[in-house]
């Protein structure tokens, strides 16, 4: 075990290598934003509904066929461990229908990761949040998740956390756009670093007087996220939380994470030693009774 590998377990406390957390995992403490990660910069102003991106997403993911019916797209759907992305329809109270596709944000820092326990997320180089196997069913990434993504598959005996990939595995780490990019028609969505995505938003406004409101959601909000998003009304009126902040979710548990740490260390030493204590009392006794 090298130098880096042993202080990645030392952070993760003994109860990390009790539970076998896997070096390399994103861990609270090393939740740094990436210099420049990949992202997508979805226009929800040029989205119309095809839904092309959930099958692609289904597809890849090899999940059931999203259901395109009337009665199913009529009304709002929510994300589900079998549907990493959804497009729902909006209508505003100017009476436009804004149609909006949801799915992971890839936040830079991730609130998933970080109230993770035995390090299950990955925070990847390119940016993508990654969920791993070692999870052992707490659930405390969906309490932590402000956007509500991550699911849980209660009808499996085996159950997992499911969520969006950031396609990593199959097309991101091997340079290629994700799936549901790849395929939308026109022009939706669009893959590239995320510095030069949120200067192409700024711009898109700029350019465009009057088509979108000033702002790009997710550049800021909850410390940045990979997706970011234009709209050409108030986010509010699309289904996003308008009052998120800007501080990322685990700045809020980094004083408590440092004091269960702190525990880590204190008190196995000390259970130790009253163990210890115990024994030679008992051993004494023991001694005396033969005599």
């Amino acid at each position: 075990m090298d130098r880096r590998s042993f202080l990645k377990l030392m952070v993760a406390g003994p109860s990390g290598l009790i539970l076998g957390v896997k070096p390399g995992t994103a861990m609270a403490g090393e939740l740094e934003s990436l210099a420049d990660p990949v992202g997508v910069l979805v226009d929800a102003s040029r989205c119309i509904a095809c839904l092309k991106c959930e099958g692609a997403c289904a597809a890849i993911n090899s999940l059931p066929t999203p259901d395109h019916s009337k009665e199913a797209t009529d009304k709002n759907r929510e994300m589900t461990d079998k549907a990493y992305t959804v497009v729902n329809k909006y209508k505003t109270k100017t009476g436009k229908r804004v149609n909006v596709k949801t799915q992971c944000m890839h936040c830079a820092k991730p609130g998933c990761a970080s109230a993770c326990p035995v390090g299950a997320f990955e925070k990847t180089k390119e940016g993508a949040v990654l969920w791993h196997t070692q999870c052992f069913g707490c659930r405390y990434c969906m309490v932590a998740c402000p956007f509500d993504v991550p699911k849980f598959e209660y009808q499996t005996p085996v159950p997992e956390i499911k969520k969006c990939t950031f396609c990593y595995e199959k097309r991101v780490s091997k340079g290629l756009e994700p799936a549901c990019v790849s395929v939308c028609p026109v022009g939706a969505l669009k893959f590239g670093k995320r510095s030069e995505l949120v200067k192409e938003a700024h711009e898109r406004i700029k350019q465009n007087p009057g088509v979108y409101v000033d702002k790009v959601f997710g550049e800021e909000e909850v410390g940045g996220t990979c997706w970011i998003y234009l709209s050409p009304v108030d986010f509010g009126e699309i289904g996003f939380k308008a009052d998120m902040g800007t501080r990322d979710i685990p700045s809020f548990g980094k004083p408590f994470m440092k004091t269960v740490h702190a525990i880590d260390f204190v008190v196995p030493p000390v259970l130790l030693g009253m163990g210890w204590i115990v024994r030679r009392r008992q051993r004494k006794s023991e001694n005396h009774t033969e005599e």
